[in-house]
């Protein structure tokens, strides 16, 4: 229920008193009444709203005028009111955690942060840290890539002899494809 009472005054005429009360009965029917004291009048009306439209009644008695009647039919154009609070955010892709993980490497004096191990320019040592790499695996992956050129995708490493599916699932959140030019 929504109580309105305004004091209006215009230079050209006395001051007004006008008191309202609306009730939404449903949540697309508001139900008006209204009074007002000079000149005095009485007003009731109701307003229909389905998705975008609007249409709104009243009639009014006037001393001079008798009975007047009113309607109007609106659209409404943007967001509603409660649009926004219902609003879901837009997910286009999720990354998996582990492949948020930063590493640091240091070079000289600069330090630079990648995202993951590169395969094309990664060590020994380095490739050693990955779950399921040792000695034996890491030397293949070098032997590999000096034989046949960089990886075009992580998913080359599969050429592999002794890595398989179950071991690049467990390494494919944590390795990452580059050129050895933007090392």
């Amino acid at each position: 229920m929504i109580l309105n009472l305004e004091i209006f005054k215009d230079v050209r005429f006395e001051q007004e008193i006008r008191f309202g009360v609306e009730f939404k009965a449903f949540d697309n029917l508001a139900l008006r009444t209204g009074t007002a004291n000079n000149p005095s009048r009485f007003s009731a009306g109701f307003g229909i709203r389905v998705n975008r439209f609007t249409v709104d009644y009243a009639f009014f008695t006037h001393n001079n005028l008798g009975l007047t009647q009113q309607m109007t039919f609106s659209i409404h154009f943007g967001r509603k009111k409660d649009e926004g609070k219902k609003a879901k955010e837009l997910v286009i892709a999720e990354v998996p955690k582990k492949s948020m993980d930063l590493s640091l490497e240091t070079q000289s004096d600069s330090v630079t942060v990648t995202q993951g191990i590169n395969i094309n320019t990664a060590s020994h040592e380095e490739l050693k840290k990955l779950p399921g790499i040792g000695e034996k695996l890491a030397s293949l992956i070098i032997e590999y890539r000096e034989k046949n050129g960089p990886f075009l995708e992580t998913r080359d490493l599969l050429n592999i002899p002794r890595i398989g599916i179950k071991t690049f699932e467990k390494i494919k959140a944590q390795i990452v494809v580059r050129d050895i030019a933007n090392k």
